[in-house]
């Protein structure tokens, strides 16, 4: 995606940098494709620093007049890679092997198609009997999650694995569920219907069963992140509150708070436990953030205030600490960031290298991660997983 961490010559050339003595990123700007597709929406990063997720041509998504393309950022450059013949394609996850899975559709039929774009080539995971599917999740080894239409018309979890095509099921036997994650065990998280529940519970699934891992008291839960222990992240409902970001650790579900706002939602774990994602404040609006050692933080106090951005979101974090954040600006669109961490004095020592010369940003351009919702039918949840953020806001 963009500079590497372990890279500090190549970010010391990439472009000047400003400093802030205070900042503990620099933040690198994805750019856009050009041709008109300037609406960036990052949705998962590797840990070489490579981003995938989408292009738009328009702000107004969903109008029919919209196209999307899905874009794999490397090496500092933005690629359009298109839609594969399809008018729309959205890459929602890549691996450390630059693999991308995602889905392509046309929105005048409603058909989804998932696939895995690897080296140029472009591979179609079928569906589970019906006519739709979509991937959402993509580990090292090329196993993918996501959700397809079924014969009887339910929508199931999948997984694809060595090119076969395996359903997840439900919990009951009916109706919904959706597989957004999966990490280097195989093991997937979700959301999947279950009696009593409006939107359903996240599940964790592993050794070949599917566990309802609960809620935080309230009537849904959805998971949309899992690292390599098994961990997982995603939004919950408490007793007589809005959605809150959770961890799932050691059997138990734990409420992560917010920012002051109403509402959180994880987006991203890695594999240090780390989740990013975002949080209403006081003032009512919507910041980017980070949970470490126990605490929430606003990653705004992170970042050179000079900078004059606002983040809003984080929907992506990889192992190496780097994160992918979307930022309001004060003039023109919403871009996509790379926060990449700042070595600390006694690195830098090392490397005989100024401070000033290790903090850059380019400047880029996104908007908001898609997080999937589930829903009644195929159609529309895969409409949903192509909306703007899909998830209610707090």
């Amino acid at each position: 995606m963009l500079v590497k961490l372990c890279s500090l010559l190549g970010l010391v050339m990439a472009a000047p940098s400003i400093v802030s003595a205070d900042a503990l990123y620099a933040v690198t700007d994805l750019g856009d494709p050009g041709a008109g597709f300037v609406y960036v929406n990052a949705t998962s990063l590797n840990d070489n620093g490579d981003v995938t997720g989408y292009v738009s041509n328009s702000a107004a998504r969903g109008t029919g007049f919209d196209r999307e393309h899905v874009f794999l950022y490397t090496g500092n450059q933005m690629v359009d890679l298109g839609a594969f013949g399809y008018r729309n394609g959205l890459g929602y996850g890549i691996n450390n092997a630059g693999q991308i899975a995602g889905v392509v559709n046309d929105p005048l039929n409603g058909v989804g198609r998932a696939f895995v774009y690897s080296g140029g080539l472009i591979t179609y995971l079928g569906t589970l009997g019906g006519d739709t599917s979509a991937a959402f999740g993509i580990n090292d080894h090329g196993a993918v999650t996501g959700i397809s239409s079924t014969a009887d018309g339910q929508a199931h979890a999948f997984l694809y694995s060595n090119g076969r095509l395996m359903d997840l099921g439900t919990l009951t036997g009916c109706c919904v569920s959706a597989g957004f994650a999966i990490n280097n065990g195989g093991q997937v998280t979700g959301n999947v219907s279950v009696p009593g529940s409006v939107s359903g519970n996240a599940f964790l699934y592993t050794n070949g069963r599917m566990i309802d891992i609960d809620t935080l008291g309230g009537q849904y839960s959805f998971g949309l992140a899992i690292n390599s222990a098994g961990q997982v992240t995603g939004f919950a409902e408490p007793p007589g509150s809005g959605f809150r970001a959770f961890l799932y650790t050691d059997g138990q579900m734990i409420n992560l708070g917010t920012l002051g706002g109403g509402a959180s939602l994880g987006a991203a774990i890695n594999d240090r436990g780390e989740i990013t994602g975002r949080s209403g404040t006081l003032a009512g609006v919507e910041h980017a953030f980070l949970y470490t050692d126990g605490h929430m933080v606003d990653l705004n106090t992170l970042i050179d205030p000079s900078l004059g951005l606002t983040l809003t979101d984080a929907p992506a974090i990889n192992n190496k600490g780097q994160i992918v954040a979307e930022g309001d600006r004060p003039f023109g669109p919403t871009h996509a960031y790379l926060l990449t961490p700042v070595p600390e004095p006694s690195t830098l020592a090392l490397f005989a290298i100024p401070l000033s010369a290790l903090l850059l940003w380019l400047r880029t351009d996104r908007r908001v991660s898609p997080l999937p919702q589930p829903t009644a039918n195929l159609s529309a949840a895969t409409q949903t997983c192509k909306s703007n953020q899909a998830v209610p806001r707090g």
